[in-house]
């Protein structure tokens, strides 16, 4: 049976109803001396398992608040394969669909978490992460893992606006690369323009749109991604339950994680 950890946290995250902060600096909260492996999870290592533990007992750094009725979704990885995990908070707010993201990286001692260092601003959204699969391109020179996540926002019915994007997480850095942008404007119900353009501005075709990721990264190893989410609103609020029932619940979203190839 897995022993109840007693931790102590010493700092916790602040973040607004409308998203997670971005820039946050490097945290370590608790030490992980008492984390004990949950024998009882033969479905993961003793070390993956204390690392569960550990972002368990650090709930109040990563859990967002959910009493403003935004519905938040959460999900545990591996994402650049160096053996620590990230938990990850996401939401998908607005009409405007704009998705506010922050990650938490196990440090390297193995006792706290680490707030992962976004490529964009406090407050800003990010591309759409809360998806069950993605394509992935793996470069075996750089080590760097390509993930490939489409991000779709709106401004009222008649303009729409798409980017293709590339995440990559090295050293607690989470980069993103725009490939390619899209937009479709409607003049009326029924006449649309629709713009294609690479990141730099250069016009594109459709069909170049299309296929901009294998453009871009077909000499690589391509691989598939699948994340499980846990959704959490205010009536299923993370902060007010215990760890090991918050343990359960990571366990099954780290579970639900891995890269395949085709």
């Amino acid at each position: 049976m897995r022993k109840k950890i007693l931790l102590i946290c010493t700092a916790f995250l602040l973040c607004a109803a409308t998203g997670c902060s971005g820039n946050s600096p490097s945290v370590t909260e608790v030490s992980a001396a008492e984390t004990a492996p949950a024998s009882e999870d033969a479905a993961v290592s003793e070390e993956i398992s204390a690392q569960l533990s550990l972002i368990a007992a650090n709930a109040s750094v990563w859990v967002q608040d959910a009493s403003y009725g935004t519905v938040y979704q959460y999900t545990v990885t591996d994402l650049d394969q160096n053996g620590r995990l990230e938990v990850i908070a996401a939401s998908l707010q607005g009409t405007g669909l704009y998705t506010y993201s922050c990650f938490f990286e196990v440090n390297e001692a193995r006792d706290g978490l680490t707030a992962v260092t976004l490529p964009w601003e406090e407050y800003d959204a990010g591309p759409d992460i809360i998806v069950s699969a993605a394509d992935v391109y793996y470069d075996s020179a750089s080590q760097l893992y390509h993930y490939l996540f489409t991000d779709v926002t709106r401004n009222g019915a008649a303009e729409s606006y798409t980017s293709e994007n590339s995440l990559t997480l090295k050293d607690s850095v989470l980069e993103n690369a725009v490939l390619a942008r899209r937009s479709e404007v409607y003049s009326d119900e029924e006449t649309s323009t629709v713009t294609c353009e690479l990141a730099d501005g250069t016009s594109i075709t459709q069909e170049a749109y299309d296929s901009i990721a294998d453009t871009t990264y077909g000499s690589l190893e391509r691989r598939t991604a699948s994340f499980s989410w846990y959704s959490a609103s205010e009536s299923t609020n993370l902060a007010a339950i215990d760890s090991d029932s918050i343990y359960d619940i990571l366990l099954g979203c780290y579970q639900g994680f891995s890269l395949t190839t085709p």
